[in-house]
């Protein structure tokens, strides 16, 4: 550590400034950092990413990379091992950081190599939970919501802790990432955060009692199945139609066409070729590449191939 320039001290080279308030105390050291970081990033190739500011994207001809910068850790892959090693060695010549290897752990969330696939879980985080509602050892259940109850804002008396309702329905939000079985129910108990009632309540502890049961479930990743994407230009729009192999559980299909948009007056639709609870959400546009993305999902078991057609 050197003395700050423009404050050198030529009598006294080996004392150092006292701060008064630490570095990371300051408000200005998460930005500071931040836009160090991420002119570097540019600096060497990498692209933000406009809808995630965290996300840096490498393309170097075929090969390309992802970053992933969360403070002062680093989530990096790549799609070769010789570009990943020099993206390591650029970033340990700029800044003092090591490399801790394969991914295992990462903000609550566990993550396990198995033979071609890769489990997500947050059992410990789902553990946590449990523990701050004081209901570690609870009965456990089946299901995660009671399909046949009907809530109502002004029905039953107020919680004694709203903040612990509120707590832990954004808890349970985070859980989400890994644990979409339970995302309806999550979404029912947010409904009434502004003024929980204890049938609400009982919701909550209803999905406690389903994680208790549950616990060691999580998201499997593994490499897509039969999936073939065509698409043809349409005077009204654009439209894809994509077939999806079988499968249990979720199944999800990023699908991004080189299209500029719908024309003017005309609103995203979409037909289902088999009926289906699909929710197409549309993403942010790529401008800078032409692209508009989709993100299409369905949490339904497939006996069969089905396919399906999303129309701009």
């Amino acid at each position: 550590m050197n003395q700050s320039p423009g404050f050198v001290d030529p009598t006294k080279p080996d004392h150092l400034c006292l701060l008064k308030k630490s570095l990371y105390g300051l408000k200005q050291a998460p930005r500071a950092w931040y836009q160090r970081f991420a002119q570097y990033a540019t600096k060497v190739g990498f692209v933000n990413s406009k809808s995630v500011a965290s996300l840096f994207v490498l393309h170097r001809g075929k090969e390309f990379a992802y970053l992933l910068l969360y403070v002062d850790d680093i989530i990096l892959t790549a799609s070769s091992n010789t570009l990943l090693r020099s993206i390591i060695s650029s970033l340990k010549s700029e800044f003092d950081m090591s490399d801790l290897g394969n991914l295992h752990y990462f903000l609550g969330i566990v993550m396990q190599r198995l033979t071609n696939e890769m489990f997500l879980s947050q059992q410990n985080y789902a553990a946590d939970i449990l523990h701050r509602a004081n209901m570690t050892n609870c009965n456990p259940c089946a299901t995660p919501f009671d399909t046949c109850a009907k809530f109502r804002a002004d029905v039953g008396a107020p919680v004694e802790d709203p903040m612990l309702y509120r707590s832990l329905a954004g808890a349970f939000q985070y859980l989400t990432f890994t644990r979409s079985d339970i995302a309806y129910a999550v979404q029912q108990i947010c409904l009434y955060m502004h003024d929980p009632r204890e049938p609400h309540f009982n919701a909550h502890k209803r999905i406690l009692r389903y994680l208790k049961a549950m616990i060691t479930q999580g998201l499997h990743l593994s490499r897509p199945s039969t999936t073939t994407i065509t698409h043809t230009q349409m005077p009204i729009g654009l439209t894809v139609r994509i077939h999806v192999a079988p499968h249990q559980g979720i199944v999800s299909s990023l699908v991004t066409t080189s299209y500029l948009g719908p024309p003017k007056g005309k609103k995203l639709s979409h037909a289902l070729v088999p009926k289906q609870n699909i929710e197409v959400l549309r993403m942010q546009s790529h401008k800078q590449h032409g692209y508009v993305t989709f993100y299409l999902s369905f949490i339904v078991p497939l006996p069969k191939p089905h396919s399906f057609t999303v129309t701009m």
